[in-house]
């Protein structure tokens, strides 16, 4: 919710704030019925209606620039005409050593610097009970030979001197309880710093047990298309939950138990978003991680099973489906090599990528092969799942609905430098 406040403020400060214009009034309402969309406010539909002005306006532009040559693809209005490029969900992508071996230490570091926290606190506790009790039979001693000093001294002088005592008091209390914090934390945290060490290293050494893709040497196809080879399920819509990750791992175990099985069924992305702890459901994941959740959980439900309602709920711990899909585990494919990326694809089938799908023009891609030149391949921020090539590009699937792309897919500019890191962080799974 502070992203989308912070977004529409970015974007308001940059519009006029004068009323929109009528000329647009029967489009826009046609789309927000198309479209089923409802604002807070006056507001808010103000800001929402400029923002889908400035969109429409921009495909409309980038479209007659198509048109003499000067694109390969084509934009066209679709449900995200009222949001600007920063409101997409995104997964958490990043250098795969980074990805596997990072976020699993912070995790057990945050776990083990709790337990030392509360074990360090209920020491503390402890220490504190006999401290104060020692220190207010100090104060009451020194009370009472006040008092036995002079008992002719007015009650309110009692009070000030027992006041200025007890703080006095509570000042050595304090520095007394903090002394015992530090001595506990240093020795803690040699304790913590051994077992976190200890971590690292079995972190990295099942990091690098990880299968990495190697060439077969085979002919390639000229082209390669598994929508016709029923290894690929219908386009699904993930909705505003930054599911992209669950969506693509599903895409590639329902295309590797499809080819084993001879049978091809929805497998459960909402089960991967509720269960899978590595990632953060609707706040971003990835698909490496989903199948290792698969892997160690032990199989994954059927979307008939589980359905997807995008949003992140308590994970539903229920008995395996007859002939539960499962994964063995993963395999990676060489970073940035496309021809290695095609060739896994033939060999093996459908396979999950990450690419930069930031610019505003992705947001709202139509048709043609996708060629941005401000696409970074470094940069990777959503899943997909990659389903074909042709000579100058690859096929892949989306999970925006059947009305975004060409009925849910896009053409992505092949052998060009790995564009949008099309062949940076793929994989598939063991079945």
């Amino acid at each position: 919710m502070l992203l989308v406040v912070c977004v529409m403020l970015l974007v308001a400060s940059r519009m006029s704030f004068g009323k929109v214009g009528p000329s647009l009034d029967e489009q826009w309402e046609q789309w927000k019925t198309k479209y089923k969309k409802l604002y807070k406010d006056q507001n808010e539909e103000e800001l929402r209606r400029r923002i889908w002005e400035q969109n429409k306006e921009m495909i409309e532009v980038h479209n007659q620039e198509a048109k003499q040559g000067n694109h390969s693809y084509k934009l066209g209005m679709n449900r995200f005409g009222d949001k600007v490029s920063v409101e997409m969900p995104v997964i958490k992508a990043s250098n795969r050593m980074s990805r596997h071996i990072l976020p699993k230490i912070s995790r057990k570091m945050t776990v083990l610097d709790q337990e030392l926290r509360n074990q360090i606190w209920e020491n503390i506790k402890k220490k504190l009970i006999t401290y104060n009790r020692i220190l207010q039979q100090q104060l009451l001693n020194k009370m009472i030979a006040d008092i036995e000093d002079d008992d002719w001294v007015a009650a309110y002088d009692v009070l000030e001197k027992v006041t200025t005592t007890s703080a006095d008091y509570n000042a050595i209390l304090r520095a007394l309880v903090m002394n015992d914090i530090y001595e506990q934390m240093a020795d803690q945290s040699i304790k913590s710093k051994v077992l976190i060490l200890q971590d690292i290293a079995e972190t990295v050494a099942q990091y690098q047990k990880i299968k990495v893709y190697k060439s077969s040497g085979k002919n390639l196809s000229k082209s390669i298309d598994y929508r016709r080879d029923g290894l690929v399920t219908p386009v699904r819509n993930q909705g505003a939950c930054g599911s992209c990750w669950a969506f693509s791992a599903a895409g590639a175990l329902e295309g590797q138990l499809a080819k084993k099985t001879g049978r091809l069924l929805e497998l459960s992305p909402q089960n991967l978003v509720d269960c899978d702890l590595e990632s953060d459901g609707c706040d971003g994941g990835h698909p490496d991680f989903a199948f290792e959740y698969v892997q160690e959980n032990g199989y994954v439900h059927y979307e008939e099973d589980y359905p997807y309602i995008g949003k992140k709920q308590k994970c539903h711990r229920t008995p395996p489906p007859p002939g539960a899909a499962q994964c063995k585990g993963f395999v990676w494919i060489p970073e940035g090599d496309e021809h290695l990326l095609a060739e896994a694809l033939h060999e093996v089938g459908p396979l999950s990528v990450c690419i930069d799908a930031s610019d505003k023009k992705f947001m709202f891609y139509k048709s043609g092969v996708y060629y941005n030149p401000v696409c970074n391949k470094d940069v990777l921020n959503h899943g997909m799942l990659l389903v074909g090539y042709k000579e100058k590009h690859w096929i892949v699937k989306n999970s925006w609905g059947e009305d975004w792309g060409k009925k849910g897919y896009v053409k992505i500019a092949r052998n060009r430098g790995n564009h949008c890191g099309i062949a940076s962080d793929a994989s598939y799974p063991l079945v």
